[in-house]
């Protein structure tokens, strides 16, 4: 029996090899994503479950036809899975809502969309009231450390508020939660939230960084980008305990500047390495 050999052009070869290269780091990019419970299969199947038992749970009237699928984007933390869901209202109405889907705890973490409440009074206090009741009901935990820490405007009819809970010191544990009011006299009320848990327990113990500290490492991060060759003023500093955005789940301080003639710069500074974090 005669042998078979197999000659390629150096040209095919070099061809070969890096399409080997791309494969197995393709592979390795999925393998690292699987891993890191992002949105894989099983999320995703899971995450389209939750959020078809869910969205009827804090959607004030009957949802016709519901119907929700992942989608495409990447969820960008562990364990969220981002949905888009439709359905029908009973007057005929089709909606449209998009929303991130907690597979891990079991809760929708995001959620943008027809208002999911009334808004019987759109005064101030009226807007503020249909915000906690809806955050009681759904989100929290509230305890006696939660604080309404930030009411904000944009676009002339939509109002955030926040709650988080908060220490004595001012560090907030890592629990916080944002209500967005549309005060649209055609559809207005409780149209957007987010919530985030803190991740674990996390002590003031833990903390390696001063807030000093964290301010400079922030001035730096500034200048390497180009930044603070006008004056800077700093504007917030807010240490949050147990952050997802911590390699180790831990201590994270926020610092925001305001620069002359620049929209405000907010970086993230690990509380124990010093580190700049990616938001």
């Amino acid at each position: 029996m005669r042998r078979m050999s197999l000659r390629l052009a150096p040209s095919r070869w070099r061809r070969l090899r890096v399409l080997l290269v791309v494969g197995l780091a393709l592979v390795a990019v999925a393998t690292a994503h699987i891993g890191r419970g992002w949105t894989t299969e099983s999320n995703a199947d899971r995450g389209v479950a939750l959020a078809t038992k869910l969205l009827p749970t804090i959607y004030a009237r009957p949802m016709n036809d519901l119907h929700a699928e992942v989608q495409p984007r990447t969820a960008r933390r562990e364990g969220d899975c981002r949905v888009a869901a439709r359905w029908t209202d009973d007057d005929g109405s089709k909606r449209r809502a998009s929303l991130t889907v907690d597979v891990n705890r079991e809760e929708i973490r995001t959620y943008v969309g027809p208002p999911l409440t009334d808004l019987p009074d759109p005064s101030s206090d009226g807007r503020l009231k249909t915000a906690e009741q809806f955050a009681r009901a759904h989100l929290g935990p509230f305890t006696d450390a939660t604080q309404l820490v930030s009411e904000k405007q944009s676009m002339d009819v939509l109002f955030m508020y926040t709650w988080a809970n908060v220490l004595p010191s001012g560090a907030w544990t890592g629990d916080w939660w944002s209500v967005e009011v549309d005060t649209n006299p055609k559809a207005g009320g409780v149209h957007a939230f987010i919530q985030q848990h803190a991740p674990r327990c996390v002590t003031e113990d833990e903390v390696k960084l001063s807030r000093d500290d964290a301010i400079e490492a922030a001035r730096k991060a500034l200048r390497r980008d180009g930044g603070g060759t006008q004056a800077v003023e700093v504007l917030e500093t807010r240490l949050v305990l147990s952050s997802p955005n911590s390699p180790t789940q831990g201590p994270v301080w926020h610092v925001t500047f305001s620069e002359a003639g620049a929209a405000r710069r907010g970086f993230q500074i690990d509380g124990i390495t010093g580190k700049v974090l990616r938001p």
